[in-house]
């Protein structure tokens, strides 16, 4: 299967789009507003753990190469030994780099639960659910169209057209999705 050059990140995705509300648009988004404000705050979660992911890919790559270094020049240590040393040599790389994605994650995770648990009654929290698929999905925008497993192609079409059907809705709490060249 061959792999679709990737198009935009998940923030790239999912960028605002805020268009006038106009009375009925009020009424209607406050029937959500707790899901909408959770969606806001997982879009800012979204950035700041793309943020910290961008600012350790080096590390990562840099990690992976020290390690490998470490088990050539020592042959035949048990595997608590190396996981000693990974850890290490991990902790040494990232002193001082910021924020670690894995943290923003650890947000991303409660933020997410409560989006899941609170049901949508608006198209527009429907596009809060639809982002959060989107982003812990994000995998499934990796392959075009015709190279994508369909159950992978329906999910991500389901997504695509529901954060579309909300940003051209003109709430003002909808987030639209950026088009991809599948």
């Amino acid at each position: 299967m061959a792999k679709a050059t990737r198009v935009h990140s998940t923030p790239q995705r999912i960028k605002s789009s805020r268009k006038s509300k106009g009375a009925s648009k009020s009424n209607e988004a406050g029937r959500d507003l707790d899901l909408l404000k959770l969606g806001r705050q997982l879009d800012l979660l979204v950035q700041r753990y793309e943020t910290a992911r961008q600012r350790f890919i080096p590390v990562n790559e840099a990690h992976k190469r020290l390690i490998a270094k470490w088990c050539q020049a020592h042959p035949g240590y048990n595997n608590d030994q190396v996981s000693a040393a990974y850890g290490e040599i991990y902790d040494d790389l990232c002193e001082g780099i910021g924020e670690h994605p894995d943290d923003v994650m650890d947000e991303v995770n409660g933020v997410s639960r409560a989006i899941v648990a609170i049901p949508a009654t608006t198209i527009a929290g429907l596009a809060v659910k639809a982002r959060l698929a989107a982003f812990a999905n994000e995998g499934c925008w990796d392959d075009s169209d015709e190279d994508a497993d369909w159950e992978v192609l329906v999910v991500r079409k389901l997504v695509d057209a529901v954060i579309r059907v909300a940003a051209s809705s003109g709430s003002d709490f909808c987030f639209a999705k950026a088009e991809f060249t599948t």
